[in-house]
């Protein structure tokens, strides 16, 4: 296996891109709901609106009562496996938080260089993971991810109820939250 090093890159959003400076993801907040996945009339639903910081947006639901109960929740990503197949440049499946004392780690499970450079150098600039040279393998990275928890309630009777969160001058983000008895 090849030496690797960590070079993080502190993002602004002139250097992100501002088509990804503004987005958002809303999903089930599995901290919160334990192994739910759908719910019951008169019970309550968690859900977060996940985002980088400073990101304003607006949410709503199609039904019920829809509460912002959290802001600025750190949420941990557990070892996301990323795969780089005769690639240099991959991207996350979230926005990582990164300040000067958190910092995303980064394993790799197994990795062969594609070149004959004898050491690869991570780059992590937004969601976006860069390397030095083309390898072929699997990095392990875990990080924490921003976001806001939201409580879903007031629901009376069974189906799907749509929630939605949008950034200004982003792209809407949804997910259904089921009930049933």
């Amino acid at each position: 296996m090849s030496n690797a090093s960590l070079t993080v890159i502190f993002g602004t959003p002139e250097s992100i891109g501002e088509d990804d400076a503004n987005e958002v993801t809303i999903e089930l907040d599995e901290a919160a709901n334990g192994e739910l996945t759908s719910f019951e009339p008169g019970n309550t639903a968690y859900l977060r609106v996940l985002h980088k910081e400073g990101v304003v947006y607006q949410a709503f639901s199609s039904e019920g009562t829809f509460t912002r109960t959290s802001a600025g929740v750190l949420y941990p990503v557990v070892e996301e496996e990323v795969t780089f197949a005769w690639s240099k440049e991959e991207t996350l499946s979230h926005y990582p938080y990164i300040t000067a004392s958190q910092q995303p780690t980064v394993a790799w499970e197994s990795m062969r260089v594609v070149g004959s450079q004898s050491s690869v150098n991570i780059t992590i600039s937004g969601d976006t993971i860069k390397l030095s040279t083309e390898v072929v393998g699997i990095l392990k990275v875990s990080y924490l991810i921003l976001g806001d928890r939201w409580a879903l309630a007031g629901i009376e009777d069974e189906g799907p109820v749509l929630c939605v969160a949008k950034p200004v001058g982003g792209s809407v983000s949804s997910t259904t939250v089921d009930w049933e008895y």
